[in-house]
């Protein structure tokens, strides 16, 4: 399970616990955009907003910047 070690850290794939940091929700921000929040109440985050490859993915307060905001989209 993708798994968040607390805020400002980086995300990691582990086994499945059932802790908050385990447990997501996609909310709907407008324009075809989502956020992704875990049950501990932070949301994905570009670091520093970056969208340079390479950039860190780690869990932050959602403050609507747009490294927080995703889209889906479909390939293949």
């Amino acid at each position: 399970a993708l798994t968040s070690r607390g805020y400002e850290q980086q995300l990691e794939q582990r086994g499945y616990d059932g802790r908050n940091q385990q447990q997501w929700q996609i909310v709907d921000v407008g324009g075809g955009l989502v956020r992704i929040n875990n049950r501990a109440g932070d949301c994905l985050d570009l670091r520093n907003a970056s969208t340079a490859k390479g950039t860190s993915v780690q869990m932050y307060s959602w403050n609507g910047g747009s490294g927080q905001k995703w889209k889906f989209v479909k390939r293949g």
